[in-house]
């Protein structure tokens, strides 16, 4: 049962005298996301079981500011509390309080490798055997209309959604409680937790998109499309070069090269990877003709990808104030690293030549700005500091190449006399190492034999011998525990590292030498976006977080707070640095762009800062 939340001073004195409560929101329209959809209702669930319902609809949702304003400021609890955070701050105008426990991130915490089971029904269901609460008001969800359904249903739901929520959060918190999860509990309170206030707040500033400017660029893409249609056209009459069927007929059969890879099913493989490598197979041999096709067909899948995704997809989820908001997943990978999707901004091709094309579509409003900061060497870094290998440290903090220093050491050269090939492969044994790769892997990687591949990553362990230390020790913690973790506290269960199958062990050491690497990359980043965050709320900047992708944080800013937020960026990694205790510095780069968000020469942030508070 559920009382409707009138009473607006015996609620506030009830929520006063509980120790947490959950809270859920309701939005109409096709985008809840969006400034202007219709606020429904909430419901409130306290930790003593009492349940109440705020019918904003009808009332809206001035009569009921005050009790908002205590839940902003209380223990507060939701499924996905992003969505509540940015409806708190909306309502009441004020940035709210982390959550005090989010039942979706507590789960993930627990369960990093539940990809797509997350959703709370699926949740209640199988750890709480609920009965299914969605049916009645199931056509209004799938059709984004949730606005028409029949208040007694609509409000229905959205208090068995608080209830079970409540009923989710202490379930899983007896389970956090125990011992051996405390790093978990860390992993929530310092990083989880906080991350979803920079969230919140970086859906509700949006990124602003350029209407005219997305026209141009669609009409662009869709000439250069279809002139490289008509080019493959010459070699393949009449084929449908969308269709893995019809192009496998082409290849396979009539042009007879050679299957490389099958799909599960054990049919000739079209998929990007097998293409460029029968490109490549193509260029050995001296089959012009067919390189020429294979050349023009990744072309146009590269360009019919970026105008589906990047283009018409942007188009689809521009709000009515003209900017897209993308939804945030703490919990979208494995490995820790955040996501976006609907429209997924952090997959822009970063080496594309259509790179800067795509990204003028998002500029910033007139008299703002984008700062857009990149962590350098990003994942070397952490890995050299997770090793605490010494001569990384040297070479990072005095600023030397690491890529060229690892080139001089396998190839026997001084660095001067190193070549951009021969970098180049070293850089490749880098990421090799950190990627967990065999000398088998690395050889075709960079096209070389088995034995000078090995060759290079004896080289590298001469140069690095901690690395080599702390992967073997990493690996050996691993078997025994069935998992690895990063300093925050994230873990990676990886129980096919004590699998006889010794095609399965290897694939979970690989991820057991790459996954604290990555993740604590990731985390860094996160970390840097929430001490960011902290401070310019404090001093009460208009300038906000709107992306990160993986090592690079995107702030939008007035043109006048630019030194003010840069200086903050440097504050913010330095605190990050001696917090994690970081046996090597991090190193970041800025770039101011006033225009849009297109890729531009980047500097080091001290450089940046020099710059700035002299003008």
């Amino acid at each position: 049962m559920w009382t409707t939340g009138n009473k607006v001073g015996a609620l506030l004195t009830h929520l006063s005298r509980v120790p947490y409560f959950v809270i859920d929101f309701e939005v109409g329209g096709k985008n809840a996301y969006d400034p202007k959809a219709p606020l429904l209702c909430a419901a409130i669930a306290t930790a003593d079981k009492t349940f109440y319902l705020l019918p904003l609809k009808e009332h809206g949702v001035e009569p009921y500011i005050k009790v908002f304003e205590a839940v902003r400021q209380g223990n507060w609890i939701a499924h996905n509390a992003i969505f509540e955070a940015l409806w708190l701050y909306r309502v009441t105008g004020q940035v709210p309080r982390r959550p005090y426990a989010d039942t979706l991130l507590m789960y993930y915490a627990l369960n990093e490798s539940a990809q797509g089971y997350y959703d709370l029904k699926h949740l209640a269901k199988t750890l709480l055997g609920a009965p299914d609460w969605e049916k009645d008001i199931e056509p209004y969800l799938t059709r984004h209309c949730l606005e028409f359904c029949p208040p007694k249903i609509l409000y229905d739901y959205c208090v068995k959604d608080t209830y079970w929520t409540l009923l989710l959060y202490q379930k899983l918190r007896r389970e956090l409680e125990a011992p051996e999860n405390s790093t978990l509990n860390h992993l929530l309170r310092n990083l989880l937790y906080p991350a979803v206030i920079v969230y919140a707040l970086a859906t509700a500033e949006g990124i602003k998109v350029d209407g005219g400017r997305c026209k141009e660029v669609r009409q662009t893409l869709t000439e250069y499309i279809q002139q490289i249609e008509q080019r493959l056209s010459r070699y393949a009459p009449n084929l449908n070069f969308s269709s893995p069927k019809q192009l496998a007929e082409l290849l396979y059969y009539r042009w007879s090269l050679p299957a490389l890879t099958v799909t599960a099913t054990g049919q000739p493989s079209t998929n990007e990877e097998t293409l460029k490598m029968l490109l490549d197979w193509c260029k050995e041999r001296g089959k012009d003709v067919e390189a020429e096709f294979l050349n023009l067909l990744l072309h146009y899948r590269e360009l019919t990808k970026i105008k589906s995704t990047y283009v018409d997809g942007v188009a689809e989820f521009v709000c009515s104030d003209g900017r897209v908001r993308p939804s945030w997943l703490l919990h979208g990978t494995v490995s820790g690293r955040v996501v976006c999707s609907k429209p997924s901004l952090q997959q822009i091709p970063a080496r594309s030549e259509y790179t800067n094309l795509v990204r003028s579509i998002f500029v910033p409003e007139d008299g703002w700005v984008f700062i857009e900061m990149d962590f350098s060497n990003h994942e070397l870094r952490v890995a050299a500091s997770l090793a605490k290998d010494e001569t990384a440290k040297e070479i990072f903090v005095s600023g030397r190449d690491i890529h060229r220093e690892v080139a001089a050491k396998i190839f026997n050269k001084r660095p001067e006399d190193v070549t951009d090939a021969e970098r180049q492969a070293a850089k490749g044994v880098n990421f090799g190492i950190l990627y967990g790769m065999s000398p088998s892997t690395l050889a075709s990687t960079l096209k070389i034999s088995d034995a000078e591949a090995q060759m290079f990553l004896n080289g590298f362990y001469e140069l690095f011998p901690k690395v080599r230390e702390w992967q073997q020790k990493l690996i050996k913690e691993a078997k025994v525990k069935g998992y690895v973790e990063t300093p925050t506290g994230r873990r990676r269960r990886l129980p096919e590292i004590r699998d006889g199958d010794p095609a399965k062990q290897s694939r979970a050491i690989r991820q057991a030498l790459n996954s604290p690497v990555q993740s604590y990359a990731s985390d860094l980043c996160v970390l840097t976006a929430i001490e960011w965050t902290q401070r310019a709320l404090k001093l009460g900047l208009r300038a906000r977080i709107v992306l990160t992708i993986h090592d690079s944080i995107l702030i939008h800013a007035p043109e006048p707070e630019v030194p003010k937020a840069v200086e903050l960026l440097a504050e913010a990694i330095k605190v990050v640095e001696e917090r994690e205790k970081l046996f090597v510095p991090l190193e970041v780069e800025i770039a101011i762009l006033k225009e849009c968000w297109q890729k531009a020469e980047k500097i080091r942030i001290k450089d940046a800062l020099t710059t700035l508070l002299a003008s």
